[in-house]
């Protein structure tokens, strides 16, 4: 990563944890210093489902459409990663989905023990069913999209509102006209376990 790319990323990930910090404060949210020693640069990886970041700004609120601009032009920069591949998930689905990590064991910022990152999903996209041990904030940041657990069944949640998905249970997303770009942050026991498949939705 070129030391520009680096600073910007840096000031970048300082916005975001300001952002969350104000809008979902129960969350744990990142906390990144100038030439963070934590830094490190995973190589570029892209997936299909980065055609959408050029329509991320129209549906993030006002207060942050710089913000999420700023992220779409970072965003090839960055290792974007798919739980699942060619035979556990349908190429539609694959298509329209992608995660990167910010804060974790491989992410921008090395630290062992969180999963922190983004998850983007194409529009028309259902995330179907899935579980796994770790516990999980969300905070939508552009798109409105249905999100279904077990608990609760499905909701519409607008963006910077909070998500919490408790250890293991079932849940599932569903975009339709608009790309979702989501915070994340997974903790606690199994938080490198990957994700297995349900029918709870």
């Amino acid at each position: 990563m070129r030391g520009d790319v680096r600073q910007e990323t840096e000031t970048w990930l300082s916005a975001l944890g300001d952002v969350l910090a104000a809008a979902a404060p129960s969350v744990p949210a990142i906390h990144c210093a100038a030439a963070d020693p934590r830094f490190q640069t995973p190589d570029p990886v892209n997936l299909q489902v980065l055609d959408h970041l050029p329509s991320l700004a129209a549906g993030a609120p006002p207060k942050i459409r710089g913000l999420i601009e700023r992220f779409a032009a970072l965003a090839p920069s960055l290792a974007w990663r798919q739980t699942y591949g060619v035979g556990q998930a349908d190429a539609e689905f694959l298509s329209r989905y992608g995660w990167a990590e910010l804060v974790g064991s491989k992410g921008i910022l090395h630290e062992p023990g969180v999963s922190a990152g983004l998850l983007l999903l194409g529009p028309d996209c259902h995330y179907p069913a899935h579980r796994h041990p770790a516990l999980e904030y969300y905070v939508p940041l552009s798109g409105t999209a249905r999100w279904f657990d077990t608990d609760l069944g499905w909701r519409d949640i607008p963006p910077l509102q909070t998500i919490v998905h408790r250890s293991g249970i079932d849940h599932a997303m569903r975009t339709f006209a608009e790309p979702l770009l989501a915070y994340f942050h997974w903790s606690g026991a199994g938080v490198s376990d990957q994700a297995r498949f349900s029918s709870a939705d």
